[in-house]
């Protein structure tokens, strides 16, 4: 190779490296520094850069053939260590009572509890290091009735680090609850709704009206409540409806209802305060009244019929069941004929009224209810007498009271025959009515009683 050839290679290779760790550089870092500059080269050669290595590299390729270029090639070399990384500074731990995530993001000491770097790895029942108003990352109670993972069910904090009832639950001491107060059995708001009377404490602990009816010791024995006020209770006297605890003033005392359909009444001793069916009485107060010849059945079924006295045709039109017929009472011994009924003035159907054994009804004269007398002319003979003896009735029989069996008692034998004469039978003897043999008459004595 000529001494010219020699030089053009030279040059060629000094372009080469000279151009070579630039572009590599700009690559990498962005543009490459001033030629000029020392700075840059100044902090590659502190820094020890690997690129700068890689420059210096390719100088030493240079100096295999001129060793003065290749010097100027590690020169240049060595400027492309300005492209080197710097190195980032350590994180900046969080201070206690900063939010957090994890232990690692706190400073030494701390741990991050309940969300904030804390001074304490846990916190106790219903105590927390991120407490509202508490210092900040220090364990502190929670506020009064908040809830916290800590109580079971609807309990909350009382704000002394224990878990107690809410509002409304039930309880049986003031210190199981959140308000410090347990009235009516449940966890309330005030220490008593008694002031009020007709209260009892109930939904959310607070007070409540009782409902209607209701007594209370309050209101004493002859009140109840309604509308959370204390009103006259159901069976006492009472003028007017508002007066009642029930609203309703009838007959005279508050009644559980309003009580007004016909035969129905609340003033009856045996259901005092209670609407109950009226029996055997008049109704006048009922919306359709059942007075004048009217009453209510005697049986309570709340019918209005005929009232006792009235006429009727049947069993059915009367309150008391019994539509009785009129008969004739000749000997007035108080028992009909049966053979003898009475009739209406110029009528011939038979008088009937409605009757019961307890009332008094005008009836015409020697006329009774009932045909049971056998004998309507003797009036030792009716149903029930005892005022037999050796004769007959004015029928001709020894039955006084209508049994049909003879009532009066023999305890001598029959003078006849000397012998005891049995029930019914007869002391009787045949006696001769004619010459001898020509006829006889049967002639009784008495006749032996059955009883």
């Amino acid at each position: 190779m000529t001494s010219r050839s020699s030089v053009l290679l030279s040059i060629f290779l000094l372009l080469l490296v000279a151009c070579w760790p630039t572009r590599y550089a700009e690559q990498q870092t962005g543009p490459s520094v001033d030629a000029g500059s020392d700075a840059p080269f100044d902090r590659a050669v502190a820094d020890g850069s690997s690129r700068g290595g890689e420059g210096g590299g390719a100088g030493a390729i240079g100096g295999a053939g001129f060793g003065g270029v290749g010097g100027l090639g590690g020169a240049l070399g060595g400027r492309g260590g300005a492209g080197g990384i710097p190195v980032s500074p350590p994180p900046v731990l969080l201070a206690q009572g900063a939010h957090c995530a994890a232990d690692a993001a706190c400073a030494a000491g701390l741990t991050c509890t309940d969300g904030v770097c804390c001074s304490t790895p846990t916190c106790g029942t219903c105590s927390s290091c991120a407490a509202p108003g508490a210092t900040a990352g220090v364990c502190a109670p929670l506020a009064k009735g908040t809830q916290s993972a800590f109580c079971t069910g609807t309990n909350v904090c009382d704000g002394a680090n224990r878990c107690v009832h809410n509002l409304g639950q039930t309880c049986a001491s003031s210190s199981e609850c959140v308000s410090g107060f347990c009235a009516d059995g449940v966890c309330c708001s005030t220490s008593s709704c008694g002031a009020q009377g007709c209260q009892t404490c109930g939904a959310g602990g607070l007070c409540h009206p009782v409902d209607d009816g209701t007594t209370t010791a309050m209101c004493g024995g002859a009140s109840a409540c309604v509308g959370g006020s204390c009103l006259t209770a159901a069976g006492h006297i009472c003028n007017t409806n508002s007066e009642c605890g029930t609203g309703h003033c009838v007959d005279g005392v508050c009644c559980n209802t309003a009580c007004d359909d016909t035969c129905f009444a609340c003033n009856q001793p045996s259901s005092l305060g209670t609407c109950a069916a009226l029996a055997a009485l008049p109704d006048s107060r009922a919306t359709v009244a059942c007075s004048g010849a009217f009453v209510c059945a005697a049986d309570g079924s709340s019918r209005c019929l005929l009232a006792d006295g009235q006429a009727c045709a049947a069993d059915a039109d009367c309150a008391s069941a019994q539509c009785a017929a009129v008969w004739a009472d000749n000997d007035s011994d108080g028992y009909g004929n049966p053979g003898l009924p009475r009739f209406a003035a110029g009528s011939t159907t038979q008088l009937h009224f409605c009757f019961s054994p307890s009332a008094v009804i005008p009836l015409p004269p020697q006329s009774v209810f009932g045909a049971t007398d056998c004998c309507d002319n003797d009036p030792l003979v009716h149903p029930g007498s005892t005022a037999w003896g050796e004769n007959r009735s004015k029928c001709g029989s020894y039955d006084f009271n209508c049994d049909s069996r003879v009532d009066f008692t023999h305890p001598e034998p029959c003078t006849y025959t000397q012998v005891t004469v049995p029930c019914g039978g007869e002391c009787a003897r045949d006696v001769n009515t004619g010459p001898t043999g020509t006829g006889t008459r049967h002639e009784v004595l008495w006749t032996q009683a059955c009883r």
